[in-house]
């Protein structure tokens, strides 16, 4: 991690303990962007019955709010690659294996 607050925050926990946290807050962050693409989805669909349209741009606004949801499924697709990486390191002892040299041990925590 690399934002002063969430590194004083893991501080506090034990090391073993820190890359559990780490992933915990990753499924959260999933959990978040379902909800938020699901309701995004809603919006969406209420924009496409009513039919409304951009004063500036004349374009449709449930396109406008497409972005929304698009956006947030490609979080639910990055949250998961993300927790898949951060599990395959964990096993392998906290070092990264695919971007280190031989003599380079890089620990998760």
């Amino acid at each position: 991690m690399k934002h002063l607050k969430i590194d004083v925050f893991l501080s506090i926990f034990p090391k073993k303990v820190r890359p559990y946290l780490v992933i915990l807050a990753d499924v959260i962050v999933l959990i978040l962007s379902v909800v938020v693409a699901y309701s995004a989805i809603l919006v969406v669909q209420n924009y496409m019955k009513i039919k409304v349209k951009s004063p500036a741009l004349f374009i449709p606004y449930w396109f406008v709010y497409l972005s929304c949801f698009v956006g947030y499924a490609l979080t639910f697709i990055r949250q998961i690659q993300t927790i898949i990486y951060r599990v395959k390191v964990m096993k392998n002892g906290g070092v990264d294996t695919a971007q280190q040299t031989e003599e380079e041990e890089v620990p998760l925590g």
